[in-house]
């Protein structure tokens, strides 16, 4: 629905009186000649050129998108009304009427349906007739998709000759007659208007039983244009029978072989044959490939926009609820799977002819694409990122805005850019229903066995289109997609916009001092001095742990003891830094070698744990973990050090439910390693256990967590 509230203001523009013509050249040239009679009785008019086929012709007519436009009383009353048994042109006056419609008497010609072959292989075959065919049944027939579906063509036509062949298949018409001049096949349906009739000298086949209904070109038009414009019958009557077959077939042949433009023959023939002068606009194909590519454009363009501002949020939908996320997933991928040509079929009679089913239809497929790329981008966040983001204490849409969309902003970018570039060559079936861009030079192009209009006019730009897309796309990401994903430096960057800065023992804390608030240059050069006393500290223990507990003992070396060590989490550097050098001022892994190095063998006996804040329960869930976390994390903390490093870092850096109580698996590994009794959660932090006694175990239980993916 939004995206129709999207597109449905786009309506049919220009002049009062719009023309309307069918996918093929004769209905082009009729509605030209329309449009040229009815600009010389001083009516304001256009022709559409976009042309469509017969059925949405018909509908267009019936809903009031075109005023008129050039039909054919066979289609009238064997197709579009056959529901109606009609026989003669009276009732056929009396049903339009009923509809709001009205057709002008016979132009003067028959545009009946045929059966053609070439000249050569019926006369060596001796065929004249259609009867002469049932004597062949080994003959490849090749038609139309109408002609095969139309019961007063083919299934009657194979009923009433009784014809036995088996080799028969749908095809497009104009193609149909490459395949027969080629020898692919060997008879085709034609039309007796055809201009390929003379140009491949074909032989049409005597309809000797009169099977085919007569097919006499009229205009139809509505009721109420009259209304608007009473002169208007007047104008067409100029029309009324003053063309005959092998008029109009030269007029045909004029557009398809001349390579004269259908405004041109037909400014030509008016005013050589009823001497109606009207000045003719021709465009140059600059022009044309210009109007091709805003029409194109704006196509691409209104749907694609549509399609991004539903798909993003789907798929962050989809991403946050997982059952909800399996059904938009499912509806989403089961609409990319209907044919274009059936999802076309079923908008134009929601939003009629012309850009909006165009739209509509390109809307619905750039959905699946953006919607999961956004659900993947988003599902694959490592889980550390979510955390940090929630240890932060970010409301939800600042994790989404700040945290989860940047960081799945690759993926989604890649899901708009398959968007595009898909959108941009579905949008060239909008020529079947006068949707313009460079689908109507493909679909004129087939129609005149152009294949130059086809490929330079049609395809080719159509091509760069989608490349120049693409680039955009691609200059886009660089705006949008943080640089650090572009780097592949994941994690290091996200940590660095999200401003989690940890200073832990580190003999290089590299920090440009210009950039943190006062207080928190204060506590940097506060902890840059405690490491240099630590390390000096640390260094005397180390020397004495060769010697016995009397030697360490007159040197001052007791038990347990490493003097206290601070560890920062500085909570007011996130407003003061730049993001995007964050990281780059903290060596995490220089900080983890230099406590390999400098603490490992270190003894240490006390367990207690020294914290300045009270812990609570996280107040938004029953979880202990979450408990455990909001401690940390939530609040600043300044942890004072006793014996037990292992806890800092372990215990209030690393917190997982598996160290918590409970975890008989965990306990049972951690058997092998020399530790104390067990940590438990119960809101608050009752009690400190299941530590290890030594730093050689604090290792030893590092790598055991990195078994479970939570160590460091």
């Amino acid at each position: 629905m939004a995206a129709i509230a999207v597109v449905s203001w786009y309506s049919r523009d220009g002049s009062e009186v719009s023309i309307g013509s069918k996918s093929f050249i004769e209905s082009i040239v009729l509605g030209e000649l329309a449009e040229g009679v009815l600009l010389d009785a001083g009516i304001e008019a256009e022709h559409d050129r976009q042309s469509m086929q017969a059925q949405l012709s018909w509908q267009a007519a019936n809903n009031g998108e075109i005023d008129l436009y050039a039909e054919y009383t066979g289609t009238l009353m064997r197709e579009l009304l056959a529901e109606e048994n009609l026989q003669t042109l009276d009732e056929l006056r009396d049903e339009l009427a009923k509809r709001g419609l009205k057709i002008t008497a016979p132009l003067g010609f028959r545009n009946n349906y045929g059966l053609g072959m070439q000249e050569e292989t019926a006369q060596r075959l001796g065929i004249e007739s259609i009867s002469d065919l049932a004597d062949h049944p080994e003959l490849k027939f090749r038609f139309s998709d109408p002609f095969m579906a139309r019961e007063d063509c083919w299934p009657s036509l194979q009923e009433n000759y009784h014809l036995p062949q088996r080799d028969v298949r749908g095809m497009n018409h104009d193609l149909a007659y490459v395949a027969l001049v080629n020898g692919a096949c060997d008879v085709i349906d034609i039309y007796t208007t055809d201009a390929e009739i003379e140009h491949f000298n074909l032989r049409v086949l005597r309809d000797d039983l009169q099977h085919f209904p007569a097919y006499e070109a009229v205009v139809l038009y509505r009721s109420d244009l009259v209304d608007r414009h009473p002169e208007v019958e007047q104008a067409l009557s100029r029309l009324e029978g003053v063309i005959d077959e092998q008029e109009m077939m030269a007029l045909n042949a004029q557009v398809k072989y001349g390579k004269q433009q259908a405004p041109e023959v037909a400014s030509a023939y008016l005013a050589d044959d009823l001497g109606i002068n009207i000045e003719t606009n021709l465009e140059t194909w600059q022009q044309r490939l210009l109007r091709n590519t805003l029409e194109h454009l704006r196509l691409v363009t209104v749907s694609l926009t549509a399609a991004i501002i539903v798909a993003l949020p789907l798929g962050v939908i989809a991403a946050g609820k997982r059952r909800v996320g399996q059904v938009i997933l499912a509806v989403v991928g089961v609409v990319q799977t209907i044919p274009s040509l059936a999802l076309l079929a079923f908008m134009v009679p929601l939003l009629g002819v012309g850009v909006r089913p165009a739209m509509m239809a390109l809307f619905l497929y750039s959905l699946l694409p953006i919607v999961r790329n956004t659900h993947a981008g988003l599902h694959d966040i490592p889980s550390q990122i979510r955390d940090s983001a929630y240890a932060l204490g970010l409301p939800a849409s600042a994790r989404l805005f700040r945290v989860e969309l940047p960081m799945a902003s690759r993926s989604i970018m890649a899901g708009i850019k398959t968007s595009a570039v898909i959108n941009v060559g579905t949008a060239a079936l909008g020529g079947l229903i006068a949707a313009g861009g460079f689908g109507q030079p493909i679909m004129t192009g087939l129609s005149r066995l152009d294949m130059q209009m086809v490929v330079w006019q049609g395809a080719v730009p159509a091509s760069i289109l989608a490349l120049v897309v693409q680039g955009v796309f691609e200059l886009a990401e660089r705006l949008i997609v943080p640089k650090g994903l572009r780097k592949g430096q994941i994690v290091m960057r996200v940590l660095g916009c999200l401003c989690l800065l940890v200073a832990l023992f580190t003999g290089d804390v590299q920090a440009d001092e210009e950039q943190f608030s006062p207080e928190a240059r204060k506590r940097i050069a506060e902890l840059q001095r405690e490491i240099t006393l630590l390390k000096a500290e640390n260094k005397r223990l180390k020397d004495a742990l060769g010697e016995s507990e009397d030697a360490r003992a007159d040197k001052g070396v007791q038990p347990g003891q490493v003097q206290h060590s601070i560890v920062t989490i500085f909570r007011d550097m996130p407003a003061d830094l730049q993001p995007g050098k964050a990281w780059d001022k903290v060596r995490l892994p220089k900080v983890y070698k230099w406590l390999e190095t400098e603490l490992t063998g270190v003894p240490f006996e006390s367990v207690m744990l020294v914290s300045k804040i009270k812990v609570g329960r996280n107040r938004n869930s029953k979880n202990p973990s979450d408990a455990w976390r909001a401690a940390i994390y939530f609040r600043p903390l300044e942890l004072g050090y006793e014996g037990k490093l292992f806890a800092q870092y372990i215990g209030e850096k690393f917190p997982h439910p598996l160290i918590l109580d409970g975890d008989a698996a965990f306990a049972k590994e951690m058997q092998a390693i020399p530790v104390g009794k067990k940590l438990t959660v119960t809101g608050k932090i009752s009690q400190v256990q299941l530590m290890p006694t030594t730093f050689e175990g604090f290792w030893k239980v590092n790598i055991l967590l990195q078994d479970y993916g939570v160590g460091f």
